[in-house]
């Protein structure tokens, strides 16, 4: 599936121009990753590893302040990327309480110890801060989280900004990868056109900002190399409709099922303009 996957999303030029750049054994003297066990937690660590830096892995509850404050004294690490979160918006919503101490009030704790101890901090948080727009989302704009999930990491936004001066935000739209669930549309799309006769997909018009994982944590790989400070939105920067997504894995996969896309219902879109992670990357590269 991933070969699907990859060709349905190549990478962007940017991530093209990043993959020529050898990052110095300096880059990172000890990078500490929570949230390994994720999507882009694994393919962040082996970016790290293929660059021949050792990761340290969180062991623990990162909801643990004590163990967590331990944890980072004994590995001093330089860089500290934080994933951990808990993502599902309907387990979210039904588990909002939950949701808010783990990606809301254990982050709060992390950028504090981060701050105290001199360790650079990247927080991965969400384009679901945004509400959808007809025009591309700049990190400037009015916040308005679309869902529990995005009030949670946009309550872990405010903390890190205001607990540890030495920090960077990326905001990550939408990606896809092959481990991921049929619930989410890349992966629920391949599933159905290889093995049901015809496939409706709903919601057709909407229009969503998607790159595949691994450019994904490439690219916050090469900003936290960088020590790049601030928010700054992980994207691609140009709206794609689900039907063109369907079509174009229809395609890919040469499936015989008969494909309807319904244009009824929400025509929403959610892209984000990253002029500021272009910029960034051009003046460091």
């Amino acid at each position: 599936m991933d070969s699907i996957v990859r060709q349905l999303l190549p990478p962007p030029d940017f991530v093209k121009a990043l993959a020529a750049v050898k990052l110095a054994p300096s880059a990172f003297q000890r990078p500490a990753l929570t949230g390994q066990r994720g999507v882009l937690g694994k393919r962040l660590q082996s970016h790290l590893r293929g660059g021949g830096f050792a990761v340290a892995e969180c062991p623990g509850d990162i909801c643990d302040s004590s163990f967590m404050e331990s944890w980072l004294d004994r590995i001093q690490p330089d860089v500290l990327f934080h994933f951990a979160a808990k993502v599902p918006t309907f387990w979210v919503t039904e588990n909002y309480s939950e949701a808010l101490k783990v990606n809301a009030v254990a982050t709060a704790g992390l950028a504090k110890t981060c701050a105290q101890r001199g360790i650079f901090f990247v927080y991965a948080s969400t384009s679901h801060v945004y509400a959808p727009s007809a025009t591309a989302r700049r990190e400037s704009d009015p916040l308005s989280p679309i869902s529990a999930y995005g009030e949670t990491k946009l309550a872990g936004e405010f903390a890190v900004r205001r607990l540890c001066a030495r920090h960077l935000i990326g905001r990550i739209f939408s990606f896809s990868a092959e481990e991921q669930s049929n619930s989410y549309l890349v992966p629920g799309l391949i599933r159905r056109l290889e093995s049901e006769r015809e496939v409706t997909v709903k919601n057709s018009l909407a229009q969503r900002d998607i790159l595949h994982a691994d450019d994904i944590a490439f690219t916050l790989m090469h900003l936290a190399a960088r020590r790049s400070e601030g928010t700054i939105n992980i994207c691609a920067g140009r709206p794609t409709s689900v039907g063109e997504i369907a079509l174009r894995v229809h395609e890919l996969l040469k499936s015989r099922a008969n494909l309807i896309l319904d244009g009824a219902g929400s025509e929403d879109a959610l892209y984000g303009d990253n002029s500021r992670l272009r910029k960034t990357l051009s003046a460091e590269n």
